[in-house]
């Protein structure tokens, strides 16, 4: 979302620039091909160092920024403090998670998470969450409610759209034939992203269609990755499996599913699933986040954490003919073009940074 809002924002009302606290990763390459100044400082996880802090502490007296906008825990908490001790009156925090369970986070995460519901009412002048359950979540978690608001993600519809060219191109060139049901998932290998459900959802789903294939990549969704290979096996499903590993043709692989899942146990406001609607791909997803509030009445939604009851909803999806599922992948993309186009996002965030820098 961050390389979608800079890239489309007002230049002649905005200059904006990026410090990555890590490395430049991908993000930041394609931050710096379209002409943005990225700058990575280059710190390690888990350690702080003292001299990169003050390289970040100079960058920020030497750039003299009207507004500090950071995204993420780590980020909220080092930047705002830094922001702060620089004298930046308008900092911004940008909250994108949803779930703060314990038992589905790194420790690190939830302990920086507690201390920025600690210093939420002083350091930043507004949070910003991409999702009404995540500005929930975070209330109930000690953020101060009042300094929060919405804007949830836009998605580019005129990069993620149905194309049945495409399609047949891209199920070529994975050897899929005409009578597979591709059941697709985008989604890096986490705990909260949940692929053990799914791998178990679609085993129970290849019982009533043997043809059905599921697609899945993002980072570390390999066969390379034992967790992932070693539950494929003992459900016996490695001929219907593809583990593609991280993509970046994800708009063109979209056109190749027939249905998309999300088995997340915890989101924000999904990407993923909303690039898929734009894409006209109908979704089964799980109640977390704002899953529900995006698809509405476009797909199906199931209770989180249950392979039977995510099992059941792709299944359903398998059961309908062609018209009736492509009539749900029309209905789906109308939806995202008609209420979270990024043209309209964009215009919200650059709304809420020109009343935040003409508040007193």
């Amino acid at each position: 979302m961050l390389l979608k809002l800079v890239k489309r924002m007002d230049k002649q009302l905005f200059y904006n620039e990026v410090i990555s606290l890590t490395n430049l990763g991908l993000i930041g390459s394609d931050l710096r091909e379209i002409g943005l100044n990225v700058t990575a400082l280059g710190m390690q996880p888990r350690v702080l160092s003292v001299f990169k802090l003050f390289k970040l502490i100079l960058l920020l007296h030497q750039l003299k920024p009207d507004i500090v906008q950071t995204w993420m825990y780590h980020s909220d908490l080092l930047g705002g403090v830094v922001a702060y001790l620089c004298g930046i009156e308008k900092v911004c925090w940008n909250v994108r998670h949803c779930n703060l369970d314990a038992d589905k986070n790194k420790p690190l995460t939830i302990l920086t998470a507690k201390i920025c519901a600690i210093f939420s009412r002083i350091l930043p002048s507004r949070i910003i969450c991409n999702s009404k359950a995540g500005l929930q979540a975070h209330s109930h978690f000690g953020y101060h409610a009042d300094n929060c608001c919405v804007i949830p993600n836009g998605f580019e519809t005129n990069k993620f759209f149905p194309d049945t060219e495409t399609r047949k191109q891209i199920r070529k060139s994975l050897k899929i034939t005409d009578d597979k049901f591709v059941f697709g998932n985008v989604g890096r290998f986490d705990k909260q992203k949940n692929h053990h459900d799914l791998l178990a959802a679609f085993a129970l789903v290849l019982k009533i269609n043997p043809h059905a294939l599921l697609i899945c990549c993002g980072k570390g969704v390999t066969l390379e990755n034992n967790k992932i290979r070693d539950q494929i096996e003992r459900l016996n499903i490695s001929s219907n499996v593809l583990c593609l590993g991280y993509r970046k043709d994800v708009s063109q692989l979209l056109n190749a599913f027939d249905a998309y899942v999300s088995s997340s146990i915890g989101e924000g406001f999904s990407n993923s699933i909303g690039e898929a609607m734009a894409s006209a791909v109908p979704c089964i997803v799980t109640n977390v986040g704002d899953s529900k509030y995006l698809v509405g009445s476009t797909g199906w939604t199931v209770d989180s954490g249950c392979s039977i009851k995510l099992a059941k909803g792709m299944s359903d999806a398998v059961c309908l003919s062609q018209p009736e599922l492509s009539h749900k992948g029309y209905l789906a993309r109308q939806r995202i073009v008609k209420v979270f186009s990024i043209k309209s996002v964009v215009y919200s965030f650059e709304q809420f940074y020109l009343k935040l820098l003409s508040a007193q």
